[in-house]
Parts: structure tokens; sequence; C-alpha cells
């Protein structure tokens, strides 16, 4: 076959456009970026796809001037190659898309976590409070803190969830196994990569649902303060938490 066709990617493995090559040269004869599309995948597709028109007539041609292949048998050996690589390479597309979708899906149970836990937490410093002769001024007054310190919570985990994509994109589509059109490897990567993504979902859930030490910490306290003061004490702790003094 005079011309073949390969996928050419940056640093961390993704397509970025496809080449079609004079195997007699070295050359490359035409190139199609991956840009086209709204996803990745759909931009992989696309490429491909007029790269394998491109290149159907390039070898056409070298066919009739006989320059192309030496039998049927090594012409069938080709094709199936082309269309080896062509699914490994939408492959390798996909297993990048369904990354980008776990990190997001993981950024959206933390919000949706968060927002419970602090439904409850406040409910809870309402019973402290109300509970032990405080009143309602004290609850309205530090309902705002206690928000900001759950959305700074929230935020730690977001931006942790968003760093952990990117290291997943790094580890689990590194390039040699497109490069080596590998399809085990990128099997045994997707394996590897499920079985995290659900241990890493489940760390999320534990962390959000557990109380926050400060919290344990700021009751425990105020218990120990005994009788109608405990509302008082709460506070106070709570204030010295938000301030740094805890």
């Amino acid at each position: 076959m005079r011309y073949t066709k390969k996928a050419r990617r940056n640093k961390r493995g993704h397509t970025t456009r496809v080449d079609i090559i004079d195997n007699t040269t070295g050359q490359v004869v035409a190139s199609f970026p991956t840009t086209g599309g709204q996803s990745r995948e759909e931009g992989v597709g696309i490429a491909n796809r007029d790269a394998d028109a491109e290149l159907a007539r390039l070898n056409a041609a070298a066919e009739e001037a006989g320059e192309n292949y030496g039998s049927r048998e090594e012409m069938q050996a080709a094709e199936n190659e082309k269309e080896r690589r062509q699914r490994l390479d939408e492959d390798v597309a996909k297993f990048e898309d369904r990354i980008t979708e776990a990190g997001r899906l993981r950024e959206d149970l933390a919000q949706n976590v968060s927002a419970r836990r602090q439904g409850q937490l406040l409910s809870q410093l309402q019973r402290s409070i109300l509970g032990t002769g405080g009143d309602a001024g004290m609850v309205e007054a530090l309902t705002p803190q206690i928000t900001e310190q759950s959305n700074r919570t929230l935020q730690d985990l977001i931006t942790g969830s968003q760093a952990q994509t990117q290291r997943d994109l790094a580890q689990f589509v590194p390039r040699e196994i497109a490069a080596n059109y590998n399809q085990d490897a990128l099997s045994d990567a997707m394996s590897r990569f499920l079985m995290e993504e659900e241990t890493q979902r489940a760390q999320i859930q534990a962390n959000l649902d557990g109380q926050p030490e400060w919290w344990e910490t700021m009751l425990g306290q105020a218990a120990g303060e005994g009788g109608k003061g405990v509302g008082q004490a709460a506070t106070n702790l709570l204030t010295s938490f938000i301030s740094g003094g805890l």
C-alpha cells in the first residue's frame, strides 16, 4: 500500500490531527485536524472519515499506476489494519470523554451532598441554641458563617476533583496505547479506571456525610458547660472556630 493513515497526538495522548503518509517518501501528503464537531469524539470521527476518503482516492490512483499492493492478500491485510486503527482511535476518544464525564459526576455529587449536609448542620445548630436558652437572633447571625465554611469545603472538593480528572487522563490514556494500537492495553486501563472511580465517589460521599471535626469539638465542649449555658457556650465556641480560635 503506497499511502497509510496516522493519528498525531499531543502530550496528553489526545488525537489532534490525522495525517496521510507516502510510504515511499515518508512525507505527509494530507492532514486533517480534529477540531470539527461538538466533542473530541466527534472531531476524531470526522477527521478519520475525511482522511479515509482521501486515503482511498490516493491508493486507488497508486494502484492504477501499479504502485500499490503486490497481491490481493496484501491489500486485504492493509485494509483490515486501517479499520482496526480507526476503531482504536475512536475508542480512545470515547474513553477520554468517559473520564471527563466521571469528573463532572463527582462534582455534581459533592454539590448535592454538601447542600443536604449544610441543612443538617444548620438544623443541629438551631436545636442546640434554641433548646438551651438561646434565641433565634444567634442562629440568624451564625447562619452565613456556617454557609461560608460549608461552601469552602465544597470548593476544595471540586478543585480536587478537577485535578483528579487531569491525573486520570494522564494515567489511564497514555500515549503508548494509541501509538502501539494496543486494544488490550486500552481495555485494561478502562477497567482499572472504573474501579478507582467507584472508590473516589464513595470517598466524597463519606467525607461529606461525616460530622466535621470542628463541629463535634464545638458541641462537645459546649455540652460540658451544662445547663442553660450550653446554647451560649455553643455560640461562643462556633464564633471562636470561625475566627481561627479552635
